[in-house]
């Protein structure tokens, strides 16, 4: 009589822990990848900004002011999506003072694009691709001034191709500085609110492998000085 509720309970339980074992096996894997939850954190923080900004770009009391054919959401998220990329601070002050460089850093070159795009259209139709070039340069140039520099140079680069892609003209420079201000409060808020963090994971490790050579050698030190002395009651 008591043998089918137990052969159920035994059935549920197995298919309990087949759903549990893969669950357990991803988490196992997240916390070999990303040890202290760092890439998590910055990938929420990523979702976050650029859904902020996204948001606030369609808001009809901010929106209004920029030229329909513009879509301001879409140069808001994505300032504020590779800003926060492109962020690698430690502290909060530190990151947003990055993080609202590297926005204004899209804007740039957004405008870039838009002021010397005309211009450069006596010399062909693929005239306005060369304003690409001055981006691609800075990316490589940038890098000598550190992690900062590098996301400008990558920022300024991406402005370009953003405006490229959306065929930006002088008259959506308002819309680019708009974009600018909400993807700098957009990215901005969410770092404030994820708390400090211990650093990159490289460095963490580095350290965490220098401190162990340090102590390796210390205690050889001690062994090599402890067989000196034996060595020396010995003899004597």
């Amino acid at each position: 009589m008591n043998d089918k509720p137990q052969g159920s309970a035994n059935q549920g339980g197995k298919y309990l822990r087949g759903i549990l074992r893969p669950s357990a096996a991803v988490g196992r894997w997240l916390d070999h990848v990303d040890p202290g939850t760092h890439r998590r954190i910055k990938g929420l923080r990523l979702i976050t900004a650029y859904g902020i900004a996204a948001s606030l770009g369609t808001l009809q009391d901010i929106a209004h002011s920029v030229p329909s054919s513009v879509s301001l959401s879409y140069l808001a998220g994505s300032f504020a999506l590779w800003a926060s990329v492109s962020e690698g601070k430690t502290t909060r002050a530190e990151s947003s003072r990055d993080l609202i460089l590297l926005s204004f850093a899209a804007a740039l070159g957004a405008g870039l694009f838009v002021f010397f795009s005309g211009p450069l259209q006596v010399a062909g139709h693929a005239g306005p691709e060369l304003i690409l070039v001055t981006g691609a340069f800075l990316v490589g140039y940038l890098k000598r001034f550190g992690v900062l520099g590098a996301g400008i140079g990558s920022q300024i680069y991406i402005g370009e191709l953003l405006a490229y892609g959306a065929r930006l003209t002088p008259d959506d420079l308002r819309a680019i500085g708009i974009a600018a201000l909400i993807a700098a409060l957009a990215s901005v808020v969410p770092r404030m609110l994820s708390g400090p963090r211990n650093g990159p994971l490289l460095l963490r490790r580095s350290r965490r492998g220098r401190a162990r050579s340090t102590g390796d050698a210390r205690r050889n030190f001690s062994w090599d000085c402890r067989r000196r002395s034996a060595r020396w009651s010995s003899s004597s």
